[in-house]
């Protein structure tokens, strides 16, 4: 059980700054991936808030997660996620490989997943690490390829679709069995409040991206409370 933060999509913007006095209040702080992209705010703007949180992160090694988007895996899979910056991706992917040891797919707290995306079975089975989600970060550093868009479905509504593509609505169809997974990756929010769901495997899928991005999140795995911040 842990009190936790949880930080949406960037894409660039610098709202997960409020947290930095509020590290030593929790147990962890997760970064749900996507720093990269978007399509105001300017590159310099976007490699300058990246820093700061890999700075944040080596301040709190321990403490602060920070999770793959597909956003970031586009340049480093050669895929091209929307916003892709055609101009400035042999920076972008510079930078990435040389800081990919500190970022991870997933992070597992008690009976809660945090992904970008969220995790599938159908994904998992395919994957040869069925009903092991430990082994997920492990297999992105030895099998890179088993995280790329599978589609057909451009949006990655698709029940085979990889942690850092796939979409609530498959999702909710073949989450990981006993599991809440808590995911960003998608703009669902009425009202710029979290969404809170029921999949089809015992457990609840807790959304928390938004058009503003700036849906930051305090959780307690016990008890499943959560509240924005």
């Amino acid at each position: 059980m842990a009190k936790l933060i949880v930080i949406p999509d960037c894409h660039g913007q610098e709202h997960w700054k409020m947290v930095r006095n509020k590290v030593e209040e929790v147990d962890f702080v997760i970064f749900l991936g996507d720093y990269w992209d978007h399509w105001t705010t300017g590159f310099n703007r976007q490699m300058s808030n990246f820093r700061q949180i890999i700075k944040f992160k080596l301040k709190h090694k321990d403490k602060v997660k920070l999770l793959w988007g597909n956003h970031e895996t586009s340049y480093l899979l050669g895929e091209r996620a929307s916003g892709y910056q055609y101009n400035n991706s042999f920076d972008i992917e510079g930078i990435l490989r040389i800081k990919k040891s500190l970022i991870d797919v997933v992070f597992i707290q008690d009976d809660w997943i945090f992904a970008h995306g969220g995790v599938s079975k159908e994904w998992i089975k395919v994957a040869g690490i069925e009903n092991d989600v430990n082994r997920i970060n492990q297999l992105f550093k030895d099998r890179p390829n088993f995280f790329r868009f599978v589609g057909p479905d451009s949006y990655g509504d698709n029940l085979n679709e990889g942690p850092l593509w796939i979409r609530p609505g498959s999702l909710k169809k073949t989450a990981i069995a006993n599991f809440n997974q808590c995911i960003g990756h998608t703009e669902v929010m009425d009202g710029n409040v979290p969404v809170l769901i029921e999949h089809n495997n015992n457990g609840k899928l807790l959304l928390i991206d938004s058009p503003k991005h700036n849906c930051i999140i305090e959780l307690d795995t016990k008890t499943g409370d959560y509240k924005r911040i």
